[in-house]
């Protein structure tokens, strides 16, 4: 789990202009749109309005012929599913290592798979959808459903939970980011983003995540975040290796054993 993504801040998470009945910290989409008194049904007739207008237009100016082109997309490698990986029965289960509350082994391939396991469950709508501000507003109930369902494919400690909730909450953000830059920032019409919107989402979940990431108090800070995140000047440079496995090379590489700086740590991250 890259560690930029655990850390960094929800694009559009917005906290500033709640009502002190509401939850400043998240809330579900559909709660955010009572509290700021937004009606999507009234945007929807505008849109259908505007959509009669554009195809009067279409229609005028190709004197009604209709054409394919655009329609066939370039076939391209599928998003990492890990079927296999959740197919995992429960007496198949590995174990996982920590070293100071991070997954460092018992190997590489043991610790990218728990990594990959919760990218890929926060995906599945089975769990949750991203129909959220922000991961605090996502239900104690289903953050909890989801550490049960990691404990059903690998053997973790109990102590491993913190980390363990992290780490879905970072793939969340980054999956929401995902979402938004390919299928929301690249086109300019709403239009345009329903008829590429990503087949995984409904497209009435995805015009509610329309709505809210076109919000004037919603661009702003997300433009604020990126402002934000742009001023980072010495990022570290290990993707999706953990500091964890990082702290322990370091240490088993001293004759006495001893426990890295952090000095140490932040060198070996940002040069390597």
């Amino acid at each position: 789990m890259d560690q930029n993504d655990i850390n960094s801040d929800d694009d559009g998470e917005d906290t500033s202009e709640m009502s002190a009945t509401s939850n400043k910290k998240g809330m579900s989409l559909d709660m955010y749109f009572k509290v700021h008194g937004i009606n999507l049904e009234d945007e929807e007739d505008e849109e259908d309005e505007e959509n009669e207008l554009d195809d009067d237009a279409n229609d005028a100016g190709s004197g009604r012929q209709t054409s394919n082109e655009g329609t066939i997309k370039k076939k391209t490698r599928g998003k990492t599913t890990c079927k296999k990986l959740h197919a995992t029965d429960f007496n198949d289960r590995r174990e996982v290592e920590f070293f100071q509350g991070q997954p460092v082994g018992p190997t590489n391939e043991v610790v990218s798979d728990l990594n990959q396991l919760l990218g890929t469950t926060v995906r599945n709508p089975r769990f949750v959808t991203l129909l959220y501000t922000s991961w605090h507003g996502v239900p104690n109930k289903l953050k909890e459903d989801m550490w049960e369902y990691a404990n059903q494919k690998f053997i973790l400690p109990t102590s491993s939970k913190p980390w363990v909730m992290r780490g879905f909450c970072g793939a969340w953000k980054k999956y929401k980011r995902e979402i938004k830059k390919e299928h929301f920032v690249k086109y300019k019409t709403k239009k345009e983003m329903i008829k590429n919107r990503p087949l995984e989402i409904p497209e009435v979940q995805f015009r509610k995540l329309i709505r809210y990431w076109s919000l004037p108090a919603i661009k702003a800070i997300s433009a604020k975040n990126t402002e934000n995140r742009l001023k980072q000047t010495c990022p570290h440079r290990m993707g999706s290796t953990n500091f964890g496995i990082v702290r322990k090379q370091l240490r088993d590489s001293k004759e006495n054993s001893e426990e890295p700086s952090r000095a140490e740590v932040f060198i070996a991250t940002r040069t390597n």
